[in-house]
């Protein structure tokens, strides 16, 4: 009785596997609830990335001798990322009221990681991008947030959630 089952065991090792199997995308899930997870994700991320680099954009001019006029560029930057923070809430607040409720969350969440992407883009090369740092570039613009690895739109981007 042992015979067919060592044969058994003999025959599973020698088929060939294809490796681990691959881990589902959740950002390319047709689940409400998946897409929520990975916007929410993606707007923390892009949120901390807008931090690290106006710390280090103020770090870097508050460290100046006093008044040779670099408080003004704090003042003025400080001034600047009010007005996008205005611009972002109503922007993203339009987006949320012209979807239905079953996309509406997501489209929300994805408007305000999309804008916080943009801005650290922007503050990188006004500010970071000509000087030395430990702080890493932005991710390229061209690739999609939300993107599979095979170029496809997610379901975010094209509306397509179940």
């Amino acid at each position: 009785m042992n015979t067919p089952v060592s044969v058994v065991l003999l025959l599973l090792l020698h088929v060939p596997s294809d490796g681990p199997a691959a881990v589902p995308d959740p950002c390319n899930s047709p689940m409400k609830a998946e897409l929520i997870r990975c916007e929410t994700e993606a707007r923390e991320r892009a949120r901390e990335r807008l931090d690290l680099y106006l710390g280090e954009i103020r770090g870097r001019w508050s460290d100046s001798p006093a008044g040779s006029g670099d408080d003004e560029v704090i003042r003025l930057l400080d001034a600047a990322q009010r007005a996008w923070e205005e611009l972002v809430a109503a922007d993203c607040q339009a987006v949320y009221r012209s979807w239905g409720p079953g996309e509406r969350e997501i489209q929300f969440l994805a408007c305000q990681a999309d804008h916080a992407e943009s801005r650290a883009r922007s503050l990188w090369w006004a500010f970071l991008s000509t000087s030395t740092t430990e702080l890493t570039p932005p991710p390229d613009p061209c690739e999609p947030r939300g993107a599979s690895h095979n170029g496809e739109r997610s379901p975010v981007r094209s509306g397509g959630v179940n």
